[in-house]
């Protein structure tokens, strides 16, 4: 790694690095039971496609707190029979949480619930058992569930305590802004084939800054949210490193 990557890298890591280790502390000491880990697939599911957080966790909420005559609406069983009717409710639940396709949503629910039920007899750690290794058992989920993608079961697994991180547009922009990766032949949009090519790099970025992966890819994440995607050159304190920085710095 160039010393220019390097810095480029302290700054991200000084800025944020506290609230990285806190956050994958409380991660890996969550002891969440069976039950907080489906509730936390829900909330993945709903939060996969640049929806807001806001919404995402309104519409995880409204889907905990529904009861009916059958019980809790979100209870792995029931959805995983993918009744007619509690597939409408599901839908108008997340409708009126301001999802444009509740639909698309819905259905991915139910196809995760029937998942975990017909081959893990509902039992989430039994599917966490099958596998040791993060990224076989987030091929599985994409390979078998209909709807999951490999932000949605990269999140789901960070969330629960594996040592994985999202990389999404926030991250890309950082990456390709500060030239820590070059992706001058690939597309705007994050396709499957561009995460796992990120992660490869991520991962190449923190051995060498010797950084934990999962650390590093959280605090890219921040940076980039929070600076690059807000435009905020004139605050970033990498700016003096990044060719991106240093020309807006400049017009303005």
């Amino acid at each position: 790694m160039n010393n220019n990557k390097l810095k480029i890298i302290q700054v991200i890591h000084n800025t944020y690095k506290d609230r990285a280790y806190e956050f994958f502390k409380q991660k890996k000491n969550s002891n969440l039971s069976e039950e907080g880990k489906w509730k936390e697939m829900i909330y993945c599911i709903l939060a996969g496609t640049q929806v807001p957080v806001e919404i995402a966790r309104r519409a995880q909420l409204a889907i905990l707190e529904y009861k009916d005559g059958n019980g809790y609406i979100w209870n792995i069983d029931r959805l995983s029979n993918k009744s007619e009717e509690d597939f409408k409710q599901l839908e108008k639940i997340l409708r009126n949480a301001g999802y444009r396709y509740p639909k698309t949503k819905a259905k991915c629910i139910m196809n995760a619930a029937e998942f975990f039920v017909k081959n893990y007899n509902g039992s989430i750690n039994e599917f966490l058992a099958s596998q040791p290794d993060a990224k076989l058992l987030r091929s599985t989920l994409i390979r078998n569930i209909k709807g999951i993608g490999i932000k949605i079961a990269t999140h789901w697994l960070r969330n629960i305590g594996y040592p994985l991180g999202t990389i999404d547009i926030h991250v890309k922009r950082l990456l390709e802004w500060t030239g820590l990766v070059e992706l001058e032949n690939w597309p705007n949009t994050m396709t499957d084939k561009l995460f796992i090519f990120l992660e490869r790099k991520i991962e190449d970025l923190a051995r060498d800054a010797r950084l934990e992966v999962n650390i590093l890819q959280y605090e890219l994440w921040l940076y980039g949210r929070n600076f690059c995607s807000k435009n905020k050159c004139k605050e970033c304190r990498a700016k003096n490193f990044c060719m991106k920085g240093r020309k807006n710095v400049l017009i303005k």
